[in-house]
C-alpha cells in the first residue's frame, strides 16, 4: 500500500509538496538510489527505517535489512516511563546524525522518532516528520485544494466534533475528517490521543462536498510531541 519514501520538510506553507529520498539501504527496493549507511561520514544527516531489536536506558538498537545500528536518545528528556514506549519489534523511522565515536563505534544521534504503528512523532528539532507516505511523489506533487487532490498539512487541533476537527496553520484552517482511519484517534487506546491544542501532521484527500464544507479525508494523522530536554 505504501508507494514511496519521502522526507517532508517543514515550511510555512499550508500544503507541503516537496520531497527527498530517504537515506537508507532498504529503499533501493523501491527504485530510489540510497547511500549505504556504512559510507556516510561522521555528522551526516540520515533518515532510517527499521525494527527495534533491543532497548536500554537511553538508547535502542534498530535492525534494517541484515544490519543493526544503535540509536542514541541523549537529546531526549525521557524518563524510564517514556522509554517504555519503545518496544522490541516496533517499526520505527529515525532521523538524526551519524555519530562515529572512536570508542563506541558508529551510532545515530536521533532528533526525531516516528513510532510507526502508534502514529506518534517525537522530536527535539521541530520539523515535519519523515515518513514513508501512502502517496507517490507524483500525487504529492499537486498543491491543489480541488476535490480529490492529495494534500499534507501540519497544524494545531481545535474544535473536535465527532470524527472531525479543525486544523489551524497560521491564518489557514481546514476541517479534517478522521472517520476513514480505521481506529479512533480520540480514545484512550494506544499512544495516540488527539485533543484540542495538539500539533498533528495530516495527509489525505480533499473532499469538496456539495452540501458540506471542504475538508481533508484523513488517511493518516501523526501526533507531534516536543521531547527535547528543554521542551
Amino acid at each position: 500500500m505504501k508507494k514511496g519514501f519521502l522526507t517532508l520538510m517543514a515550511t510555512s506553507a499550508l500544503f507541503i509538496a516537496a520531497g527527498q529520498p530517504v537515506l537508507a539501504e532498504q529503499v533501493k527496493a523501491s527504485g530510489v538510489d540510497a547511500t549505504p549507511l556504512s559510507s556516510m561520514p561522521d555528522q551526516a544527516h540520515v533518515i532510517l527505517s527499521g525494527i527495534v531489536s533491543d532497548v536500554r536506558d537511553d538508547e535502542f538498537d534498530l535492525k534494517y535489512e541484515t544490519n543493526t545500528i544503535t540509536v542514541e536518545l541523549d537529546n531526549f528528556g525521557w524518563t524510564e516511563a517514556e522509554m517504555a514506549m519503545v518496544r522490541p519489534g516496533q517499526k520505527m523511522v529515525v532521523e538524526g546524525f551519524i555519530d562515529d565515536d572512536l570508542f563506541e563505534g558508529r551510532e545515530i544521534e536521533a532528533f526525531g522518532l516516528n513510532i510507526y504503528d502508534d502514529y506518534m512523532y517525537y522530536y527535539t528539532t521541530d520539523r515535519s516528520p519523515s515518513l514513508d507516505q501512502y502517496y507517490s511523489k507524483e500525487k504529492l506533487g499537486a498543491q491543489s485544494t480541488e476535490d480529490g487532490a492529495y494534500v499534507v498539512m501540519t497544524g494545531t487541533v481545535s474544535g473536535i466534533n465527532g470524527t472531525e476537527f479543525m486544523l489551524k496553520n497560521g491564518n489557514k484552517t481546514m476541517q479534517v475528517d478522521t472517520g476513514m482511519l480505521g481506529y479512533d484517534p480520540y480514545d484512550d487506546e494506544g499512544l495516540q490521543k488527539i485533543s484540542n491544542g495538539d500539533r498533528v501532521h495530516v495527509y489525505g484527500e480533499i473532499d469538496d462536498g456539495f452540501f458540506e464544507n471542504k475538508e481533508i479525508m484523513a488517511q493518516g494523522v501523526v501526533k507531534l510531541v516536543d521531547s527535547g530536554k528543554n521542551g
